[in-house]
This record gives structure tokens, sequence and C-alpha cells, in this order.
């Protein structure tokens, strides 16, 4: 559902931040390559590319602190990131 939501995103033109688990090798297709170019999206690489919850909760954390606005699809309750927007919410940050 992810990489679907993804590639509607940059169909749309719509920005975006990407942060590929296992780097950006291989991350540049055509459309990663078009949305950089105009400026709409932001692309992390964390050096943690474990892969585990551990590294995904650094990567979620990183972006929830830093991004202006959050679109979120799907929180699945209870879960990492409903505990990571109710952990932000409770800072006063506006989600």
């Amino acid at each position: 559902m992810e990489k679907e939501i993804f590639t509607k995103l940059l169909e749309l033109k719509l920005p975006v931040i990407f942060c590929p688990v296992w780097g950006l090798d291989g991350a540049m297709s055509p459309g990663v390559l078009e949305a950089l170019e105009q400026n709409r999206m932001l692309m992390l690489e964390m050096r943690n590319r474990d892969g585990d919850l551990a590294a995904a909760e650094q990567r979620n954390r990183f972006v929830l602190e830093h991004a202006d606005k959050l679109w979120l699809p799907h929180v699945t309750p209870g879960g990492m990131l409903d505990r990571l927007v109710r952990e932000l919410n409770g800072k006063e940050k506006s989600l």
C-alpha cells in the first residue's frame, strides 16, 4: 500500500518526504528524479539501515518532528505511528 500511495503522490506532483529504508541505491526512479528537480521532494537517507523497528521509529520520529504538514492515510491504533503522533501532540505539535 505504501508504494502505491508514494507512486500516486508522485503522479499528482505533490510534495513528499522519501526515506528509503535501504539507502539511496536503486531509489532513483524517473518520478523521484523529476520530483527532486522540481523541488517537491525531500529525500532522507538515515544512517541506521538495519530495517528493524528501532530504525523505523528513528526515521518516523524525525519526519514527524520536522514536517510542516502531515498526511497519514492509515495509522494502526496502538501501533508505532499512533504512539509517536500522540507523543508529539502532547508536546503541542500540530499534526
